[in-house]
């Protein structure tokens, strides 16, 4: 489910190395982030498990023909 499409976002994000020190960090997980971070931005700091089974409920009821035209 791609990031910026209205709802949650799952998957790897990538920046340039000039941001990094503004990326979220976590209180319960040091090393998830860098020490300058901007703390938490969700309460789940590994996403959230429930978007997966979006992306695979479309991937079946599309089918793999489905999926070829789509």
């Amino acid at each position: 489910i791609p990031h910026g499409g209205g709802g949650p976002g799952v998957g790897p994000v990538a920046v340039r190395s000039h941001l990094a020190p503004y990326l979220p960090n976590h209180p319960l997980q040091p090393a998830a982030g860098p020490q300058t971070g901007v703390g938490p931005i969700s309460a789940a700091p590994w996403g959230s498990a429930g978007i997966l089974p979006i992306s695979w409920s479309y991937v079946r009821l599309m089918g793999g023909e489905g999926l070829k035209r789509a």
